[in-house]
C-alpha cells in the first residue's frame, strides 16, 4: 500500500496569492468558464512541445466553444480545476478528478500542465499543493497520477511531495515513434 502521509488539512481559500522563487506574484484561483480561450492556448502551446500532454495538438479542440464545453465538467462535485494566473494570463493548471462510485470515492487523480517560459520557479508545486489539500478536504486517501517515464522534472516534483511509484506501464504510449513508459506515482493520506 505505500507509504502513509499526512496531509496538511487547511481551509482552501482563493484566489490566493503566491510568490515565485525568483520573487515575482501570481494568483491560484478556481477556473472559470471564461478562462476557456486562454486555457486552449495553454493547451496547444504544452501540445506542440509533444513530450508533456496525451494529446497531440491535433487532437486539442479547435474552438473556444469546444474547450468551454470541456471545461464545465470542472463545475461537477467531483472535479476541480484550478489557474495560476500571472501577469494577467493563464500560465498553468491543475485538475483533480475524485472517484465517482463507491469503490473508488477514496481516490484522486491529478493532472497539471505550466506554461513553458514559467517551469522552475515553483508555479507548479503551489498548483499541486493546492488542488492536494481540495482533494483532501473532500476526503480522498489515495492520490495518484500519472506521467511520461521521460518527463524527470516532474517526477522529480512528485516524490518531494510524498509521491511514490505505484507502478510502470512498459511502453504504454508512443512519442514521436518511440516507446514511452507510464509511470504511475500514488500518495496516501492518513
Amino acid at each position: 500500500m505505500g507509504t502513509r502521509f499526512s496531509a496538511v488539512r487547511r481551509i482552501l481559500r482563493l484566489p490566493e496569492a503566491r510568490t515565485t522563487k525568483d520573487g515575482r506574484t501570481f494568483i491560484i484561483r478556481e477556473m472559470r468558464l471564461s478562462d476557456a480561450e486562454s486555457i486552449l492556448d495553454l493547451m496547444k502551446s504544452l501540445a506542440e512541445e509533444r513530450i508533456y500532454l496525451l494529446r497531440e495538438a491535433d487532437e486539442i479542440p479547435e474552438s473556444v466553444e469546444e474547450e468551454r464545453q470541456l471545461l464545465k465538467m470542472y463545475q461537477e462535485k467531483n472535479r476541480r480545476m484550478l489557474v495560476a494566473v500571472m501577469d494577467g494570463k493563464i500560465v498553468g493548471t491543475a485538475d483533480c478528478r475524485l472517484g465517482n462510485i463507491r469503490k473508488s470515492r477514496h481516490t484522486a487523480s491529478f493532472g497539471i500542465a505550466v506554461r513553458k517560459e514559467y517551469r522552475g520557479i515553483g508555479i507548479g508545486r503551489a498548483l499541486l499543493e493546492t488542488i492536494i489539500s481540495w482533494a483532501v478536504e473532500k476526503g480522498a486517501k489515495k492520490l495518484w497520477l500519472s506521467v511520461f517515464s521521460t518527463n524527470k522534472t516532474a517526477i522529480s516534483l512528485y516524490k518531494k511531495l510524498g509521491f511514490e511509484v505505484e507502478c510502470v506501464r512498459k511502453g504504454q504510449f508512443i512519442v514521436d515513434g518511440e516507446y514511452v513508459d507510464e509511470v504511475v506515482m500514488v500518495r496516501w493520506v492518513r
